[in-house]
């Protein structure tokens, strides 16, 4: 005789306890956690359409291990699959604890576990290759340069990034909500704030564009405020024309390992790039320790003196 939770169940399609979970989460979670959490719920509701998987009880074990190599044969970042994967665990643990399933079907090792951190810095050779590609008179050459100088010499992410304001060039600091709700201090330095106040004159001469203190620092070709979303584009568009594989969190890594190289302690690295705990970097110091002669020699100021004579 059949339990009324499993009665219950049966008559519950996946894409309703998908909404009901989504309710739940836009209650008690972060309105970015929530985007995360719909945008993955909602590739395993396409993934249960094209498999014709109606009812929470359809979704059986070997249901969702199919969908979990279908991720991995789609996604070549182990970090994405294990994003959607985590996503959808949460979801059947809820729809247990909800009633709404007797048991999770998954077992203990099913999906990927989260993977290590694994930074692929650029060289300095590199960073050189990518400032000439945006080197240029235009506004948004000018945007460019003075962005991959912010990310460099800050590590911040690609989200915190798109959340300056013009008021904080002048302020020499722009204060950033880092994942988590963590406040976070980005210390821009004079080369940073040069690279902008040339950015921001440009676009007032070329595009007639004055912006307030209190607007987005960074804009678009049609002059809307940049998103994250966006910044990954442009770096899309870097990638194709300088053949290197690029993206904001690259320049993170980039800023870490360096700084490392250069002699800065963890702790000024902890700072710098915001993280609550030291250890945190641990991937970053072991890099620049297992890299360091490579890292040493490209950044010596000695090359720097022979490159200027």
């Amino acid at each position: 005789m059949q339990t009324q939770t499993q009665t219950v169940s049966e008559r519950l399609g996946v894409a309703e306890a998908v909404r009901d979970y989504l309710l739940v989460c836009r209650v008690s979670k972060r309105a970015k956690t929530v985007e995360r959490v719909d945008y993955c719920l909602r590739k395993l509701l396409e993934w249960c359409n094209t498999r014709h998987l109606l009812t929470l009880q359809d979704l059986t074990r070997r249901e969702l291990l199919l969908w979990s190599l279908h991720l991995q044969q789609q996604y070549p970042s182990k970090q994405t699959v294990w994003t959607f994967t985590s996503t959808v665990k949460a979801f059947l643990r809820w729809c247990e604890e909800d009633g709404l399933l007797t048991a999770s079907p998954l077992k203990r090792g099913d999906f990927p576990s989260k993977p290590k951190p694994a930074p692929d810095p650029l060289t300095v050779q590199e960073v050189k290759q990518l400032l000439k590609a945006v080197d240029g008179k235009t506004w948004m050459h000018k945007r460019d340069t003075a962005m991959i100088l912010v990310l460099l010499h800050t590590g911040c992410r690609r989200g915190e990034l798109v959340q300056m304001k013009v008021g904080d060039v002048e302020r020499g600091f722009s204060l950033v909500t880092q994942k988590g709700g963590r406040q976070h201090a980005i210390y821009l330095s004079g080369d940073c704030v040069k690279a902008i106040q040339s950015y921001l004159h440009t676009l007032r001469v070329q595009r007639r564009i004055q912006l307030a203190p209190e607007d987005p620092l960074w804009i678009g070709r049609y002059g809307e405020p940049m998103t994250g979303n966006a910044v990954r584009l442009l770096f899309d568009r870097l990638s194709k024309i300088t053949g290197l594989h690029l993206y904001a969190h690259r320049m993170r890594a980039t800023s870490a390992t360096l700084r490392l190289a250069l002699g800065a302690s963890t702790e000024t690295v902890r700072l710098a790039l915001g993280h609550a705990d030291v250890r945190s970097i641990q991937s970053y110091v072991r890099l620049a320790q297992h890299d360091a002669s490579r890292l040493l020699e490209q950044t010596s100021p000695v090359r720097l003196l022979k490159e200027r004579r």
